[in-house]
């Protein structure tokens, strides 16, 4: 079926091609695509800016504000906790904790 389709789909083509169809096609599709680049995407794009602005400094001031609190809960870690525990403790902290860096 597949090669029946491909077979119309050239005689489609060659017969544009021989009514001269074919510069009308191009000249739509290259109407459709300078829309896009002029109209559709400034537009897209300067919504995507305007929410990233929006949202950029709250994002900013909740992961400080987390990595804050975390630190704090690692210095206020109870002294009896001790040796590898500890140790294992304080790094998976810190490694997750750096997550938070790239936010702020």
């Amino acid at each position: 079926m597949k090669v029946k389709e491909k077979e119309i789909r050239k005689m489609i083509a060659i017969e544009m091609i021989l009514t001269g169809q074919e510069p009308i096609r191009a000249l739509k599709k290259e109407l459709d695509r300078r829309l896009v680049q002029s109209i559709c995407a400034p537009l897209t794009l300067g919504r995507l800016h305007a929410l990233q602005r929006r949202y950029d400094g709250e994002v900013s001031r909740i992961a400080t504000d987390t990595a804050d609190h975390i630190q704090t809960i690692v210095n206020q870690l109870d002294s009896s906790i001790r040796g590898q525990g500890r140790t294992a403790l304080e790094e998976a902290i810190k490694t997750q904790n750096r997550g938070y860096s790239s936010l702020m």
